[in-house]
């Protein structure tokens, strides 16, 4: 019970710890060091750095960014994958490179998503088990291979050779994104004319049918309708297509 009990509050403390950053001086004064750390207050960030034979100076909370945080974009995570790859060949352990990738790297989201992984791997997980907790970047097809890279001593093969698929399949993904570009632009272009014509062009004929007196043909009183109907919610037709 006591055990459990004494889980829980480490989990409540894990789950409450902030990113700060810290600059401090060395016992003799003469450097200045900086890092991050993550604790629950600035106070605790200030107490381990003296325990270390540090003086604390600077002790503040990671900002935010602005518009929320950035997500980890595909070719980072190739770059990643294959960095990782070749300190693995290397022969640099896994906690250690990940440690290399994380002081490499200064794109936030990156940074959250290297120090989880390295997170998981000091608490005795094997890599596949740490990416499984990131199936947003790691699907099950990825993991499985890792885990059979691990078992059968071939990781950093098997990591090169996702850094090619992932690769390839982002080349595509590009190639794609571009041959849709050209049809989607002339769509676009064609519901502005449209609603153009609508809204301005048709009520003008619309006066001038009018004016004549004369019964309109069916498809031409359709048309005139429609474009009552949409100068009437112009902003159900400006942000529909949005």
């Amino acid at each position: 019970m006591a055990t459990a009990l004494g889980r829980s509050k480490d989990k409540l403390q894990e789950a409450k710890a902030t990113e700060f950053i810290w600059e401090a001086k060395s016992p003799d004064g003469k450097r200045v060091l900086k890092g991050e750390m993550s604790a629950a207050s600035a106070n605790v960030v200030r107490a381990s750095l003296r325990r270390q034979g540090l003086v604390p100076t600077v002790v503040r909370k990671v900002p935010k960014p602005l518009f929320g945080e950035k997500s980890v974009k595909e070719a980072q995570i190739v770059v990643m994958v294959r960095q990782l790859s070749t300190m693995i060949n290397a022969g640099v352990p896994l906690v250690q490179s990940f440690e290399l990738l994380i002081s490499a790297t200064s794109q936030p989201g990156m940074k959250k998503l290297l120090k989880g992984i390295l997170k998981h791997l000091n608490e005795g997980e094997s890599l596949s088990q740490s990416l499984a907790h990131y199936p947003r970047y790691f699907d099950r097809l990825f993991v499985s291979l890792v885990q059979a890279g691990e078992q059968g001593g071939i990781l950093d093969t098997i990591l090169l050779r996702l850094a090619d698929y992932r690769e390839k399949s982002l080349a595509l993904s590009k190639k794609v994104k571009s041959a849709m570009f050209y049809p989607a632009a002339i769509i676009s272009v064609m519901i502005v004319v449209v609603v153009i014509l609508m809204i301005f062009v048709i009520p003008v004929f619309a006066n001038l049918f009018k004016s004549f007196g004369a019964t309109l043909p069916l498809l031409t009183q359709i048309v005139i309708n429609i474009s009552n109907w949409m100068k009437g919610h112009w902003y159900i037709v400006v942000l529909l297509p949005i």
